[in-house]
């Protein structure tokens, strides 16, 4: 693997780590309260279900999450009637680690200007390697941000 994508490789596994550490340390009490404007749980499958989202790039490719919840709760347009449990959201994360894993790995610096097709028709414009690579990396990090908040206003240490 090239510099340019360990580079980015250690960002997101250090921030994925830290979000599975989240998910272990939320107290049961908080995990399906709303916090942040979100439940706490429906915010870190968004986060994991996007990461599906940035990495597979075949627009027909199978999805474990994207295709699993109602979509208007994975993009937090809707206020979930179920709660999913810390096992079953680990599990949900190792899968879409390694789907994000593969996607990662298998860049370069040379094709970070190529066309990432699924993310361009889902966006409706042109979505290269490189947008998908750092959206991956941005949005772990933001929603990983917004979850330590909740968790420190509710007086657990955060991770972050």
């Amino acid at each position: 693997m090239d510099k340019i994508i360990q580079c980015f490789k250690d960002d997101f596994d250090r921030f994925w780590g830290l979000m599975e550490k989240q998910i272990e340390v939320c107290p049961d009490a908080l995990w399906n309260k709303k916090g942040g404007g979100y439940v706490f749980w429906q915010q870190v499958l968004h986060s994991i279900a996007c990461a599906e989202l940035f990495a597979l790039t075949g627009v027909d490719d199978k999805t474990v999450l994207l295709d699993k919840y109602d979509r208007e709760i994975i993009f937090l347009l809707k206020e979930p009637d179920f709660e999913v449990s810390k096992a079953t959201m680990l599990e949900h994360a190792r899968l879409a680690k390694a789907v994000a894993d593969k996607f990662v790995t298998g860049l370069s610096a040379a094709n970070l200007t190529d066309t990432q097709p699924r993310l361009s028709k889902t966006f409706g414009r042109e979505q290269t390697m490189q947008n998908a690579v750092m959206a991956l990396i941005r949005h772990c990090n933001y929603h990983l941000g917004c979850c330590d908040a909740v968790l420190r206003e509710n007086g657990v240490k955060g991770v972050y």
